[in-house]
């Protein structure tokens, strides 16, 4: 059960962390699994979640610069 969830798994590590790269490296390595598994559209789905998450990442760690420390 573990060997069929590992591309699952690694998936949704590269989604927690919103890394697009990695995303994209799992979706290429593991291609076949998710065909056989008919979940493309789950796939193109989570990548959107990808893109929310880094830009989520991006706004906060932006959020944290204070703007007297900006405009230096």
């Amino acid at each position: 059960m573990e060997k069929a969830l590992r591309p699952y798994f690694e998936l949704t590590n590269a989604v927690r962390i919103g890394d697009l790269e990695l995303f994209r490296t799992v979706q290429e390595k593991f291609s076949e699994t998710f065909a056989q598994d008919r979940t493309p559209n789950l796939i193109v789905r989570l990548r959107h979640n990808v893109i929310r998450t880094g830009l989520r990442n991006i706004s906060i760690s932006y959020s944290r610069i204070s703007l007297p420390d900006g405009a230096i």
